[in-house]
């Protein structure tokens, strides 16, 4: 739990650094922008400040030049002189007008520092665009890499996975070899078994047969035998039965000790029942871990996707800002402009008018008085001849053209005047100037237009924008079919697994089958052997009782000797042996041995040998021999079916524990399946929806760029402020910021 915790807090630690660099990033890059606005506004202000300090001099001007020229013509109007002055139509003397002058060229000069610096932001704005057009091919450039290595992944996956099943199917087949191999040994096994049992019934009825038959010579035979020779064949009987009681229980105990030790066919099934359960674990953690991993992968990639999309908004956002800077920028200086006009329409008529007012000269001093006369005393004379003569002129019935009077030597004047020169000088260089200032602005225009209107860099932009969407498209295309395959591939191995415990399934119940089959065949068998010995058994009572009867009444051994002997002969006058020759039963009591007929040839098995060495035996001898032997097969019997049965429960215990991984493998796999099948369908919901988002917001971007009508901005400004979520604050702002631009025409 400590190392648990401790990653996290170290994960969330790096989450906060990578946050807070995110947030410096941000506050630097908002600072770096304010000041530029800052520094636009300043320019834009000293602009507007001079540009109002322009129309404020002119009307001043307009005032003073006509109460100065009502009040003069006051002052003479009493005076009742006949000579005739030119006409001042604007009344300024030569201070005021290089005071004008001076204010003009200090407007033209602060409009020039303003544009000189809206230049410089607009230098500032093109570079800071230029570093993020780089910085985006430079993030283009590191996705196509990652996805260049995704696909390699992805490819390097599919070859494992396809190494993987083919692997899987080799072992398939395999462990159906070994099935169909273990079904052949078995069925070997039951067809010796078949042939075993075959040989037991027929040497079981060969003993029968020969039990019948002395049965008969014992019912048939007059010989009687002595007590003594009697005696010693029961002792002969019973050390020879002592012998065989040691050796069958030496034959038990190594029987016990075989029985003991496991079957090696349950020891095999035991060892592929743990490595098949091995390899399902190995699959299935394998198949966890890639599960594990798809999902990391996925929360990634959304995650990618996530950020990049919140940087498309903000960088749109910015977009937008800058978009409405420029037009309240372009508004605000075409004004500018129109006034800095009206100003220069003003300032070429006033200059008309001083060159005219200048240039106009007396045509004769006839008046000897005015020599003496001050600077003021003529212009006041002036004005008065002025008004006498427009008097004169609307009373008079010839009309006079006073213009061509007042600028009749109006190149002599031109010629004497320093004044006028100075005044053309100066109304040259200010044509000059405005002539670049003209320039300037119609640049500064054709720039505002160039930015304003889609230029090449943005169709460079819209043209990467739309080639990473269709990228950002088909890797979506190609992560879905890589589900589909992944999902399809866990589908068919989901499949194969449910055949292959179907398959599995069936070779038990088939095996179990066979084995029950096997086992009833058995059980009958041993049933029908248990009443064959009852019966017999029963049988040798009686005989045992009827001959015990008889020897009584018998004088010795060599009566019963010829009684046996005689009545076994006559019975039966030869013997078939096992291979169908003839042989001769010799009982001979004085050698305490009864010795068989040689096997000829050594065509007959180890069982006939038994039976033939039963049959051989005395008649008391054979009897607890057969008996024993009897017991034994019974014994054994008992032993292979508990071993049988114990096998059978293991067997089932297996099969059920099996079962119940099998079916809580199943039902994991089932609920990965089901979670990673939400998961992807979630994935492609999401893509799909981001992505008719994104489409959605281009046409918005894309129409709010190209419109001109002032309706259709507001509409599309709306829509982008909807799509995006704005706050009715962030609502607030904008309205605000663009209140005096085409927002608010």
């Amino acid at each position: 739990m400590e190392k648990a915790s401790r990653a996290e807090l170290i994960e969330t630690v790096s989450a906060q650094k990578e946050q807070l660099q995110l947030y410096k990033n941000k506050l630097r890059d908002v600072v770096s922008a304010y000041k530029s606005v800052v520094k636009e506004k300043e320019a834009l202000e000293a602009s507007f400040s001079a540009l109002n300090s322009v129309t404020k001099d002119g009307s001043n001007y307009d005032a003073a030049s006509e109460t100065s020229s009502e009040g003069d013509g006051a002052k003479r109007s009493d005076e009742g002189e006949n000579t005739v002055s030119p006409e001042d139509p604007l009344g300024v003397n030569k201070k005021e007008t290089k005071d004008d002058n001076s204010a003009l060229r200090e407007q033209i000069r602060t409009l020039s520092t303003s544009l000189t610096t809206l230049s410089q932001e607009k230098n500032k704005l093109e570079a800071s665009f230029i570093a993020e057009r780089k910085q985006l091919k430079h993030e283009l450039e590191e996705i196509q890499f990652s996805l260049g290595e995704e696909k390699k992944h992805s490819a390097k996956q599919a070859e494992e996975l396809e190494a993987q099943i083919s692997e899987l199917k080799s072992r398939i087949r395999s462990h159906q070899l070994e099935r169909e191999k273990e079904e052949t040994d078995h069925a070997l096994m039951l067809r010796e078994l078949q042939t075993l049992l075959a040989k037991e019934r027929s040497s079981k009825e060969l003993l029968e047969v020969r039990l019948e038959e002395a049965q008969n010579v014992a019912k048939n035979s007059t010989a009687t035998a002595t007590e003594p020779a009697i005696s010693q064949v029961y002792e002969l009987q019973i050390q020879q039965l002592q012998e065989e009681l040691r050796k069958v229980r030496d034959r038990l105990k190594s029987a016990e000790v075989k029985a003991s030790q496991p079957s090696p066919f349950v020891v095999e099934l035991q060892k592929e029942m743990a490595n098949l359960k091995a390899d399902y674990q190995l699959q299935v953690e394998t198949e966890r871990q890639k599960a594990v991993e798809a999902e990391t992968r996925l929360r990634t990639q959304s995650r990618q996707n996530e950020e990049r999309v919140s940087s498309l908004e903000a960088k749109l956002s910015e977009l937008s800002q800058v978009v409405g800077n420029y037009e309240r920028t372009k508004f605000q200086d075409q004004q500018a402009i129109s006034k800095l006009k009206e100003r220069v329409t003003q300032l070429d008529l006033e200059n008309t008018a001083l060159a005219k007012a200048a240039h106009i000269s007396p045509e004769k001093q006839e008046n000897v008085e005015g020599d003496s006369l001050d600077a003021e005393q003529i212009v006041d004379k002036i004005m008065q001849l002025r008004k006498q003569l427009r008097s004169a002129v609307e009373k008079s019935e010839n009309q006079i053209n006073l213009a061509s009077i007042f600028v009749e030597d109006l190149n002599k004047a031109d010629e004497e005047s320093p004044r006028c020169r100075e005044y053309k000088q100066e109304l040259e260089s200010i044509k000059e100037e405005f002539e670049r200032y003209k320039l300037r602005a119609q640049s500064v225009l054709k720039n505002k237009n160039k930015e304003s209107g889609p230029s090449k860099e943005t169709e460079l932009l819209k043209g990467q924008v739309s080639e990473l969407r269709d990228k950002l498209r088909m890797t979506n295309f190609h992560h879905r079919e890589e589900c589909d395959e992944f999902q399809a591939k866990v589908e068919n191995l989901s499949k194969a697994l449910l055949a292959q415990e179907e398959k599995f399934k069936a070779d038990l119940a088939g095996i179990k089958a066979e084995h029950r089959k096997e086992i009833g065949e058995l059980e009958l068998e041993a049933r029908k052997q248990r009443e064959r010995t009852v019966s017999m058994l029963a049988e040798k009572d009686v005989e045992i009782h009827r001959l015990r009867a008889f020897t009584g009444q018998g004088s010795g051994a060599g009566g019963y000797d010829s009684y046996f002997s005689s009545s076994y002969w006559s019975v039966h006058g030869s013997d078939s042996g096992c291979d169908g020759h003839d042989k001769k039963l010799h009982y001979q009591p004085s050698g305490r041995s009864s010795t068989g007929a040689e096997a000829e040839g050594g065509a007959c098995d180890e069982e006939a040998e038994a039976v033939t060495k039963l049959l051989d035996l005395p008649r008391g001898v054979q009897n607890e021999a057969a008996f024993l032997h009897f017991a034994q097969e019974r014994s054994r019997m008992e032993v292979a079916m508990s071993g049988l049965r114990k096998q059978k429960r293991e067997l089932e215990s297996a099969l059920r524990d099996l079962h119940v991984s099998a079916a809580q493998k199943e039902e994991q796999l089932r609920e990965e399946v089901q979670k990673l099948t939400e998961h992807f369908a979630e994935i492609d919901r999401h893509t799909s929806r981001e992505g008719a988002n994104v489409e959605y917001l281009k046409n918005v971007l894309l129409q709010f760029l190209t419109s001109v009508d002032v309706d259709g901005k507001r509409s599309m400004l709306k829509a982008l402020m909807t799509i995006l979520q704005f706050s009715p604050r962030e609502r607030q702002r904008v309205e605000l910021a663009h209140s005096r631009g085409w927002w608010g025409s």
